[in-house]
């Protein structure tokens, strides 16, 4: 039997995180921690048709070896970092379930957000590097 995907559960081969606007309850961030690449895009692929989400939507700003060597397991908890940067958009953090690493240092991830997100985070950094430019008096 195959399992869920969208079921919160422990789990030994993928996790997936995401970012879930507050007012929309929209998916606007997606991470995805597995055993290894081809894993990861399969269940990516699986979670996305589970929620109706259109991988056309989205944008991928981050895939590769990940460093858990500090964590014995992945969970809303041990990513409290991304869960306050996340916060600070607006966003809260879900996931399907508790990926436990089972001592391995590395994990594939892919990341991704939405079109509207990612226009939003660049407009944003483009500011910054705005305020950063010396005026000429």
């Amino acid at each position: 039997m195959v399992e869920d995907i969208l079921l919160p559960c422990e789990r030994r081969d993928s996790v997936v995180l995401v970012g879930v606007d507050r007012r929309s309850e929209s998916v606007e961030f997606i991470r995805v921690y597995a055993v290894d690449e081809e894993t990861a895009k399969a269940t990516l692929e699986e979670f996305m048709n589970a929620k109706g989400l259109f991988p056309v939507d989205y944008v991928v700003v981050g895939a590769g070896p990940a460093d858990v060597s500090e964590k014995s397991a992945i969970t809303t908890r041990s990513e409290a970092e991304l869960s306050s940067a996340l916060s600070r958009l607006g966003l809260r953090l879900l996931s399907n379930g508790v990926l436990y690493t089972e001592g391995r240092e590395r994990l594939y991830q892919i990341t991704l957000v939405s079109e509207s997100l990612y226009a939003e985070l660049k407009a944003m950094a483009e500011g910054r590097e705005g305020d950063a430019t010396p005026s000429s008096s």
